[in-house]
């Protein structure tokens, strides 16, 4: 899609402000080989796209290097229960 692009095209931005959800096909948008030198940035991330964009990197960081969409990335959203807060293991009360 971005190789239709015209040549004197040298910055492409996505913005994902009305995206909620994305799935394999967005990672195959963003991340599409290109022989172009474009410049490829993303905006307007919603979690779920930032987690898809994010585990896709732990997983294959040569494949999809996010460092070039994110230029400005976010610190990684924070543990929703910090490790020295007890946990409910269920009956028989608190885990350690």
């Amino acid at each position: 899609m971005v190789d239709t692009l015209s040549v004197q095209v040298t910055d492409v931005q996505w913005d994902f402000h009305d995206t909620p959800f994305m799935d394999v096909a967005g990672l195959h948008l963003l991340f599409a080989p290109s022989g172009s030198q474009r410049k490829t940035t993303v905006t307007g991330l919603h979690l779920q796209p930032l987690r898809l964009l994010l585990l896709a990197a732990d997983l294959d960081p040569a494949v999809f290097d996010v460092s070039r969409l994110l230029p400005d990335t976010p610190p990684p959203w924070p543990d929703p229960q910090p490790a020295n807060e007890k946990r409910y293991t269920g009956p028989g009360g608190l885990g350690r």
